[in-house]
């Protein structure tokens, strides 16, 4: 017999059912998430704004071939040109212009159009559609979880369509941000780089920092779906049977890989950005003039005096690097909101890395704990595809294994118990059949019960070998449970007899040989509706010390019991033929019956069986006789008492006449006629010398 892992029932499946399932989210996660996209790429775009660059661009236009000394003519330096071409005697210049300039028209046109990338109505439609479609695909699984939690019924369709996709699911919101930012980013960069149509110097920096946003807010989406999907999700969607193993069709992750994307995700990225900030907040002068001593302090600040500007830049990098205002703000604004941003990754993916370890090892470890107690029922769900997955998968193949093993172990020792009880094993302090060696043994008071049945071997005889093992199979079938029923156990059968042993009172035997007449009545109502003949049994039962142990060769053992407990007993069995009774008890069982009156008794005789050198009173108990026999027997008590006590004091005439009138009453009293014979031959032979009463049997 082996059993099978459907059989199964987890310990983490109860807690399945009375954990109240959680809230599916949809719009925090979408939000929240557009939220960190939007810190990161605001400095930005705040500057765009304040540039006014959604409203106007410029529009350069270079024409070749004419002159412009005059210009130089007036101003040593390279002076800056305003909007209508004026020249500007004070600050820096805004490029280097070569050794021979061209004339700059710069010409301001209206631009209606969008420039920004968080802020445009185009851009906005596109992240609420985004939502939309999101909320779409989630609808169903927050459906779920609050019909669940409501307790209303969930459709197959439903719960089908919910375990095919949860597992996905996580991919699935991702690559719905992705489109909406890749969408985004590839507007913005026709518009700004492909058409031409205007140059800004803000536009490759705010590409580059939107796509770093991006990759950052798609990881996180992706990360925290797939964090709740694991821990809070899967276990309340699939069942404990479909948990005992991993349900990932996909590639088995790393933890390793897990700690460096969070490591990446919370310093790289982050850090990148604000790197990032600090960068595009330089801006440079190419020229190779020299420049005034305003124009040094305000590049160089209090070291200008100590310093050669042109020698220190010009020489060696070809241009002046100064950071203006509106640049300082944006470094500032971005490294701030890296930082914050960078705060938020660490919390949260900290916390999440931190669960989606803990939680399941410690569901784990508490099934391993479980298991150490000898519950090998107790399965651990597999919730990730890490290695704690496949550490979790291997302890529950393992523990199945276990419990098979186990199981079959129990179902040999189940299979040796028929042959050798368990109540034997427990006696000799033995916890299996293995532990059994050759001559151990222990003694205790038990009860011995003999049950045969009479004349089997004139029984057997009218039929084939079949007929009979069919035939005592049916009878033993039917005994076999009543003993055990009566916290007996069966030391061994002998052809058709039974050799019981109760361990614990004789109420238990005696009540077990009540029952068993009364089984015996309804076999032979059996046999003879079928035609066959019905047969009788007696038992016998007497208490006393025994020696359980084990007897025979190394190649060959049997347990037994060895003691004169024993022969009694069987031949107590077998006087049950000589008196016409049913069951016999010795005086060393009748004297431990707690209450006597819940019986029907009566006193037999005195007797000293062949083997015995003391003589032993002997009780019939007749509950076990028909209702008729039974209700005769009790009637006749008092002459049936009187009767035996005058012939034990030899008044056999007295005696004769109360057992003529029991035999008047019930002819079927066999131990009433025994006794008128006796009476009669005693009178008519008279009493022999050294006559004590007692019975003396010379054979078995």
């Amino acid at each position: 017999m082996r059993r099978t892992t459907n059989k199964r029932q987890k310990i983490f499946g109860q807690d399945r059912n009375t954990k109240r399932p959680p809230k599916f989210f949809v719009f925090r996660i979408y939000i929240f998430s557009l939220f960190l996209y939007f810190l990161l790429t605001a400095p930005i775009e705040s500057i765009l704004r304040g540039k006014d660059i959604d409203n106007f661009r410029y529009k350069l236009t270079l024409n070749a071939g004419e002159d412009k000394k005059d210009s130089k003519q007036e101003n040593e330096e390279y002076p800056y040109l305003d909007k209508n071409d004026s020249p500007i005697k004070e600050g820096l210049p805004i490029s280097h212009f070569p050794e021979e300039p061209k004339i700059i028209n710069i010409e301001l046109e209206s631009d209606k159009g969008s420039f920004s990338l968080g802020s445009s109505s185009s851009n906005f439609k596109i992240y609420v559609i985004m939502i939309i479609f999101g909320y779409l695909f989630n609808f169903p699984f927050k459906s779920y979880f609050r019909r669940k939690r409501k307790g209303k019924r969930i459709s197959r369709s439903h719960l089908k369509f919910c375990k095919r996709f949860i597992i996905i699911s996580p991919v699935i919101n991702a690559c719905i941000f992705a489109i909406g930012f890749i969408i985004t980013n590839t507007m913005f960069y026709f518009n700004h780089f492909v058409n031409n149509i205007y140059y800004q110097k803000y536009s490759e920096e705010s590409l580059i920092i939107s796509i770093i946003a991006a990759l950052l807010t798609i990881l996180f989406v992706y990360s925290w779906e797939k964090h709740r999907v694991h821990i809070k999700y899967l276990e309340q969607i699939f069942s404990p049977k479909e948990l005992n193993k991993s349900i990932f069709s996909y590639r088995i992750g790393k933890i390793k890989t897990r700690l460096w994307i969070s490591s990446i995700m919370t310093t790289v990225l982050p850090l990148s950005t604000v790197l990032f900030y600090v960068y595009i907040s330089i801006s440079t002068i190419n020229d190779t003039s020299v420049l005034s001593l305003e124009q040094k302090q305000l590049l160089l600040g209090n070291v200008h005096s100590n310093l050669d500007i042109n020698d220190l830049f010009i020489s060696n990098l070809g241009y002046y690097p100064y950071i203006s205002s509106i640049d300082s703000v944006l470094m500032i604004a971005g490294v701030i909101m890296g930082v914050i941003v960078s705060l938020i990754y660490i919390y949260f993916f900290l916390s999440w890395t931190t669960q989606d370890i803990i939680i399941p090892v410690s569901k784990l470890l508490k099934h391993v704990q479980s298991a150490g107690r000898g519950n090998l029922s107790s399965y651990t769900p597999v919730t990730t595809n890490d290695e704690i997955g496949e550490l979790t998968q291997g302890f529950n193949e393992m523990t199945d294994k276990l419990e098979t093993y186990f199981e079959n172990i129990k179902v040999i020792n189940e299979a040796n118990s028929r042959f050798v009880p368990r109540q034997f094993l427990e006696y000799l302090g033995k916890d299996s059949i293995d532990q059994i060696n050759l001559g151990d043994q222990v003694q205790k008071e038990m009860t011995v019960m003999f049950s045969d049945i009479r004349e089997f071997t004139s029984i057997s005889e009218k039929m084939n070998p079949k007929d009979n093992f069919d035939f005592l199979n049916n009878y033993l079938g039917i005994m076999e449970p009543v003993i055990h029923r009566h916290h007996g156990f069966i030391d061994k059968f002998i052809g058709d007899a039974i050799m019981a042993l109760y361990p614990n009172t004789v109420e238990e035997a005696i009540d077990s040989a009540i029952e068993m007449r009364q089984k015996l009545i309804e076999f032979n109502i059996f046999q003879n509706q079928c035609g066959k003949q019905a047969i009788k049994s007696g038992i016998g039962i007497h208490t006393g010390n025994l020696m359980l142990g084990i007897v025979g060769g190394e190649g060959r053992m049997d347990g037994t019991v060895i003691s004169d407990a024993v022969n009694l007993s069987a031949r107590l069995e077998g006087l049950t033929k000589r008196y016409g009774v049913a069951i016999l008890v010795s005086e060393d069982t009748f004297r431990k019956i707690k209450h006597p009156m819940h019986y029907n008794y009566r006193f037999i005789d005195i007797v000293k069986v062949k083997g015995k050198n003391e003589a032993v009173n002997i009780y019939e108990i007749f509950d076990g006789d028909s209702k008729e026999q039974v209700h005769l027997k009790t009637k006749t008590i008092e002459p049936f008492n009187n009767g035996i006590a005058l012939y034990q004091k030899g008044e056999f005439t007295e005696a004769k006449a109360l057992f003529k009138d029991i035999i008047n009453l019930n002819e079927n009293d066999d131990v009433a006629n025994i006794y008128y014979k006796r009476c009669n031959k005693y009178i008519a032979e008279g009493k022999p010398e050294n006559w004590n009463g007692i019975e003396i049997l010379d054979s078995k």
